[in-house]
């Protein structure tokens, strides 16, 4: 698991630069795509690592410490498998270690001898090491035999007997058993290389799309939805000069928060209409800095319009005291009805028709600005 944990963060990684290069050379994208599948077979295949039993014992004879460990690798195996099984024990430098004694193999188990014993010196102490090959032909716990080292020190002799250890063996699957042993527990299903390579490689590319299409998608839906008309066929100057008559109407009887909080609506409402960034979905700072990007926004309507928007945010957030009357505020916001973003050539100003002194009176001041 750490070590898929460390392929998916350099992934992620990877995938960041993806986004940044990915509009600008699709080549040396695709060859860090590679590179993010290369690195997927190094970092989540499972490699050479097999999973290791091991037993310790550790005797005392007077001034004398003695540590005796039994591994297996694997610490399961199949039918038939081989297992490696290897004998080690930490003596007092100067020790001498006779022929290694054994039991007798159950009729279940194939023994074969990998390498002689060797002892060697370390610091410390001495390493007397012996390592063999063992295939069960059973299902369940085969015994392994019991084994004992003689040991001379000067003129005392010794025996060591390592701790006793077992094979389980496993059927190849199930079904051959008939019945799993409730000792043993369900048998892990190993995946191959290929696996793991297709799995990271599809996990690592769902990551770089998400990073690089995500943005892109919310700005289209963004667009879409800020140019598409609103149900009722109204043009968004139209909208906006007819909410901010209503809140022209009611602006006396409002709480401060609430007057405010609704002119930031509808100008924001506006503003993601006319230029399709999502404006509602965006701080004050990043919407002033998106509509700067924007070639049709009318810069003195832009430095209005996010005036407009940190006065109502001073009102909202920190109850600061209103620098202005709230008609001159409803004024000044209808105002940018056709500045933000002037119309193409050809295409006429969409302002609403009259309907009531102060619709008239808001689309007479958007024409004059």
């Amino acid at each position: 698991m750490i070590r898929i944990g460390h392929a998916l963060s350099a992934g992620a990684r990877l995938a960041c630069i993806a986004r940044r290069s990915l509009p600008r050379a699709p080549g040396a994208t695709l060859l860090l795509l590679s590179a993010i599948a290369a690195l997927a077979i190094a970092g989540c295949g499972p490699g050479n690592d097999q999973p290791l039993r091991a037993v310790e014992r550790e005797e005392i004879r007077g001034p004398i410490r003695f540590r005796l460990r039994s591994e297996l690798k694997p610490a399961r195996a199949t039918i038939g498998d081989r297992v490696a099984w290897r004998l080690i024990a930490e003596l007092p430098r100067g020790t001498a270690a006779g022929p290694a004694l054994r039991d007798s193999a159950p009729a279940a188990l194939e023994w074969t001898e990998r390498a002689a014993p060797t002892i060697r010196d370390r610091r410390k102490a001495a390493v007397w090491s012996w390592s063999v090959t063992v295939r069960g032909y059973d299902l369940g716990a085969i015994p392994l035999p019991r084994v004992a080292l003689p040991l001379r020190r000067g003129s005392v002799t010794d025996t060591l007997v390592f701790p006793t250890d077992t094979l389980y063996v496993d059927s190849l699957t199930q079904a051959a058993s008939g019945e799993v042993p409730a000792a043993r527990g369900p048998v892990a299903t190993e995946l191959r290389p290929i696996d793991w390579v297709v799995a990271a490689a599809a996990l690592v590319l769902a990551i770089t799309a998400a990073i690089v299409g995500l943005p892109a998608l919310r700005r289209r839906r963004g667009q879409r939805k800020g140019n598409a008309p609103s149900s009722s066929g109204e043009s968004p100057e139209e909208a906006l000069l007819r909410g901010i008559a209503a809140l022209r109407a009611e602006a006396g009887s409002l709480a401060s928060d609430v007057f405010h909080e609704r002119l930031s609506t509808a100008i924001r409402s506006y503003a993601a209409s006319v230029t399709g960034v999502p404006a509602l979905d965006r701080t004050t700072r990043e919407l002033s800095h998106e509509l700067r990007r924007e070639t049709r926004v009318e810069p003195e309507a832009l430095v209005e319009l996010v005036g407009l928007l940190e006065r109502a945010d001073l009102a909202k957030f920190a109850r600061h005291d209103e620098w202005c009357g709230r008609s001159d505020l409803l004024d000044q916001a209808a105002s940018l009805a056709a500045r933000l973003v002037p119309p193409r050539v050809g295409e006429p100003p969409s302002l609403p028709a009259p309907g009531g002194p102060d619709a008239e009176g808001q689309a007479t001041k958007a024409r004059e600005g």
